[in-house]
């Protein structure tokens, strides 16, 4: 999932794609940290349109928007980034078991990468501050940290 205004991109492991499996993880995964978005936009993929789905959108007030499968020109936003997820767990996948262990290293880079689209890192627009990571640190040591 991506914010369509901040590029940050929200991922989560699902062991299969079912409707009531997509409810479960986007409640656990995003409205559980963030609360609920005014819309989604997704692809008509039948998983979006299963009774469960619909349900908890309309339970929780999320107004819908449908657009064609795998439209590049219409859904690039979330295209590009599943392209560039996909060949970077194929490039660090180790054996074809841990994918899943792989998916919080590789959103990190993604939110920390710059987006073409704003010239600044995802991570930035959501949290409002630069991301800190060990290297970050170890090159920044000789300034303080409580500048934020």
């Amino acid at each position: 999932m991506i914010d369509a205004f901040t590029k940050y991109i929200h991922i989560a492991p699902l062991p299969d794609i079912k409707s009531s499996m997509i409810s479960k993880a986007f409640f656990d995964n995003y409205i559980v940290h963030r609360g609920c978005p005014p819309k989604l936009i997704f692809d008509n993929a039948n998983y979006f349109k299963g009774s469960e789905f619909l349900e908890f959108c309309r339970v929780i007030g999320i107004q819908k928007r449908h657009i064609s499968n795998y439209s590049v020109h219409v859904n690039g936003r979330v295209e590009r980034p599943n392209q560039l997820l996909a060949n970077i767990l194929a490039s660090i996948k180790h054996d074809t078991n841990d994918w899943e262990e792989q998916l919080s290293c590789t959103m990190l880079a993604l939110n920390s990468a710059i987006r073409e689209a704003t010239y600044v890192l995802p991570f930035f627009l959501e949290h409002g501050r630069d991301i800190r990571l060990s290297y970050t640190y170890q090159k920044n040591s000789d300034t303080p940290q409580n500048k934020y």
